[in-house]
């Protein structure tokens, strides 16, 4: 039905509701659905909107769920999928509660990625064994431990960002290799 003195309400209305159509879209497009992390396009969009230099160390700290691909193939997808929500769970509690400017994101299938740019390598030392305390606690059917690497560094121009970060993910996944096989 239309009335005359309504047009600019309805229309008003009209444009809210696709506003929060696009928000709600904006968020689902970000966001990893099966763990609320934010994914890796969000992460690749954030360097390459990081073009200051940081004074402060860009910390990043990547965690590999061990041993995962023997949890699907044993226990079924949907466990796996669990696993992956357990260890979303941990790692969103831990740095909330400990570091609730951390920046979390799912790298990968059963690859997570933290990025905070405060932290030092005692700090980072210190995360490392905090967690991997937080997943010994968990009671499951399955053994569900991690794998972390850590870097951290200064990034002091434009041209090293995306270097520094890259080589920066490299030393992560060669220290959470190096523990893997110190740990099989």
């Amino acid at each position: 039905m239309y009335y005359p003195s309504s047009a600019s309400f309805q229309v008003g209305i009209t444009i809210s509701l696709l506003m929060i159509f696009f928000n709600y879209q904006n968020n689902m497009i970000q966001k990893d659905p099966l763990t609320g992390f934010k994914n890796r396009q969000v992460l690749e969009r954030y360097f390459d909107r990081l073009i200051t230099p940081h004074l402060s160390p860009l910390s990043i700290i990547m965690i590999d769920v061990n041993k995962f691909k023997r949890i699907n193939d044993e226990y079924g997808y949907l466990v796996g999928n669990q696993a992956l929500q357990t260890t979303a769970t941990v790692l969103k509690n831990y740095f909330i509660q400990n570091h609730p400017s951390s920046d979390l994101y799912r790298y990968g299938g059963d690859e997570f990625l933290i990025i905070h740019h405060s932290l030092d390598e005692q700090e980072l030392k210190k995360i490392k064994q905090e967690l991997t305390q937080e997943f010994q606690k968990l009671d499951m059917p399955y053994s569900l431990t991690v794998s972390i690497g850590y870097s951290c560094g200064n990034v002091y121009s434009e041209e090293t960002i995306k270097k520094s970060f890259k080589k920066q993910i490299k030393i992560c996944i060669s220290k959470r290799i190096d523990l893997f096989n110190s740990f099989l």
